[in-house]
């Protein structure tokens, strides 16, 4: 009989002690899993200043809170000139407890920009906003749109960029 209280002691003790896997059909997995996680993401899409020309983004953002994230962005628009923007910026994203598995966000940036042909120039992203789809935990699919406001301080432009496909990965 003891052998069976021990036996059934360990059982218990084992099962209470087992990690379990996170059930990913719960919709709060999604919702609060943000916190302390940081995103690294690609994206390739336009921007629409004449003539339309191909965009390339790398970015990583790190989640302050489940909502806010701050980050860093480093854009490339292949035209002529080829101009390069490097800009911080901050999200806050938007909890969609009907759909979990979609986070909308907004946010803003300001950072500094260089043209091929030679120059600087301060972009400044107002407003950041973009929508992304959980497909697992750890990779979210996504569309960004930026409207950059871009001005040497004596000449300004302004061109919007649509990352059409972006992909992140959470870790």
């Amino acid at each position: 009989m003891k052998l069976f209280h021990k036996l059934t002691l360990s059982v218990s003790l084992l099962a209470a002690t087992t990690v379990m896997a996170p059930n990913t059909s719960d919709a709060n997995y999604y919702l609060n899993t943000r916190q302390g996680k940081v995103d690294v993401s690609v994206g390739a899409g336009l921007t629409f200043d004449s003539p339309i020309h191909f965009a390339l983004e790398l970015a990583g953002e790190y989640f302050l809170t489940n909502n806010i994230g701050l980050g860093v962005a480093f854009d490339t628009w292949i035209r002529s000139p080829h101009v390069f923007i490097f800009r911080p910026f901050v999200r806050y994203h938007f909890d969609l407890s009907r759909f979990p598995k979609w986070v909308p966000y907004a946010g803003l940036g300001i950072g500094g920009g260089g043209a091929s042909r030679g120059g600087g120039f301060m972009a400044v992203a107002v407003p950041n906003v973009g929508v992304k789809y959980a497909l697992t935990n750890r990779i979210h699919l996504g569309t960004d749109m930026n409207l950059y406001i871009l001005t040497d301080f004596n000449s300004s432009n302004v061109d919007f960029q649509w990352l059409v496909a972006n992909v992140s990965f959470r870790f």
